[in-house]
């Protein structure tokens, strides 16, 4: 409900939410083919797994970084600040099976908000590349576009271009040299 009423635009949430179920809808095949084993739902079900989902997680992100940006037009506090402050729901983000393609998150994004709709490509995902980093407790570097197709991706190519975490290799000859 936050979601759709962010920023002015000249649908109402019903026609954000018709236009997101549309878009979500079309990626059947890309959100198949962005998991290793095959998915064994009807394309109505992961739909909707992806549209609940993916709009839960953007609103997540547009809460920790972009709330000035877009802000809601509900007078209710959204739930979205307390609910990041939760760690059982920061760790669930994180957990493999909860993965959703980030394309879901570029998509949605992109109809709902001219604030989206208006960059390109690579400046979208860099945004949300650096709001995922941010809200999962990394510093927000400015990291560009990638191609990732989930959020653990994206958390992978931080800590691993940074040089923050040395892959288990590079931990066992620096153990071998010191001993």
């Amino acid at each position: 409900m936050y979601l759709f009423h962010r920023e002015q635009h000249n649908m109402s949430a019903y026609e954000k939410l018709n236009a997101c179920c549309e878009v979500i809808w079309n990626l059947n095949d890309q959100i198949r083919a962005s998991y290793v084993v095959e998915i064994n739902m009807e394309q109505h079900e992961l739909a909707e797994i992806m549209l609940v989902d993916g709009c839960f997680l953007l609103e997540l992100l547009i809460s920790k970084g972009l709330d000035v940006e877009l802000p809601c037009q509900l007078k209710s506090p959204a739930p979205a600040p307390q609910l990041l402050s939760d760690e059982d729901v920061l760790s669930d983000l994180a957990l493999l099976e909860n993965q959703i393609p980030i394309c879901v998150l570029h998509e949605l994004s992109r109809i709902l908000f001219r604030y989206f709709s208006e960059c390109d490509m690579k400046e979208r995902a860099t945004t949300i590349n650096n709001l995922v980093l941010s809200i999962l407790g990394y510093s927000r570097l400015d990291v560009q576009s990638i191609e990732a197709p989930h959020i653990l991706d994206i958390v992978h190519f931080f800590v691993n271009e940074k040089g923050e975490i040395k892959s288990k290799t590079e931990s066992c000859i620096n153990q071998v040299i010191e001993i």
